[in-house]
């Protein structure tokens, strides 16, 4: 077990099995389905928080690198498909439902529990080390400035939403406080190294290994019925009217937390699909 599923015992057994990045899903498993080691949600809070925040990234994980191939498919078709840009569109809008889960503690829990964890793992803990995530912004980037604007808005609102997530769940995590890395020695400008990467895996539980896409859907339904039922229990409520944001982006916020079981089931229909091209 990692330093962390020695600590908390809600995590023990808990792994995701992925491939790299760029490596191909196998033609076929070898071997039984990964087990994919998690429990039903717990009630303590403190538990319910660790439970939220590494299950909420195993997910992200899957999510990530189905987008990466729908984005890919975008950028590099001739004629721009519409079903792998609506395709996109609700990845990430499952992509921001995961963000407010994870992130879905108190400021003082989070601050209990979770930040702890990332600063014993590395004093500048970021979450730009996560290697399966490092095409989208590239590919996105690719599809604003060459694919039909008219097309592709939909989808450029959709990624405009999921940042306005991030930087409001980190806004009211921490406060005004900086991230880690930011308040570390290393510059967020720094390129992210293999061993940060490797770290960012290890932290969060991952082992990567040649799996058949079979497999990696397995998991990532198990995954998503988990945070199904987990919301389905414990409604992602709390008004974001709270969160001294602009009240479009509390608007957007609060639309997503009432619409994350329809996002989440949605989203298991997706995951069957391959892209186009």
């Amino acid at each position: 077990m990692t330093p962390v599923q020695d600590c908390c015992h809600i995590l023990a057994g808990a792994q995701l099995r992925i491939p790299q990045p760029h490596d191909p899903f196998r033609v076929h498993t070898k071997g039984p389905m990964p087990a994919i080691g998690w429990r039903n949600a717990p009630d303590d809070p403190d538990e319910l928080a660790r439970y939220r925040w590494w299950i909420g990234h195993h997910l992200a994980f899957c999510v990530w690198r189905l987008l990466s191939e729908r984005l890919a498919s975008i950028a590099n078709d001739q004629q721009t498909q519409p079903p792998s840009v609506a395709a996109s569109i609700a990845m990430y809008d499952v992509y921001s439902v995961l963000l407010l889960y994870a992130g879905s503690c108190s400021p003082e829990v989070y601050l209990r529990t979770i930040r702890p964890a990332m600063v014993a793992a590395d004093p500048a803990f970021s979450g730009r080390w996560a290697r399966d995530y490092e095409a989208i912004p590239v590919l996105l980037r690719t599809i604003r400035r060459t694919r039909p604007a008219e097309l592709v808005a939909g989808l450029l609102a959709a990624a405009r939403t999921n940042q306005v997530v991030h930087m409001a769940m980190g806004k009211r995590l921490v406060h005004d406080g900086p991230s880690l890395l930011r308040q570390s020695d290393r510059g967020a400008d720094q390129r992210v190294t293999d061993r940060e990467r490797n770290l960012f895996d290890e932290f969060f539980l991952v082992k990567r290994m040649h799996v058949s896409r079979a497999a990696f859907v397995a998991q990532l339904r198990a995954l998503t019925s988990l945070v199904a039922s987990d919301v389905a229990q414990r409604p992602l409520h709390g008004s974001a009217t709270t969160w001294d944001l602009p009240a479009v982006h509390a608007g957007l916020i609060g639309k997503l937390q009432r619409t994350a079981n329809t996002v989440l089931r949605d989203f298991l229909h997706l995951s069957l699909e391959r892209p186009c091209g």
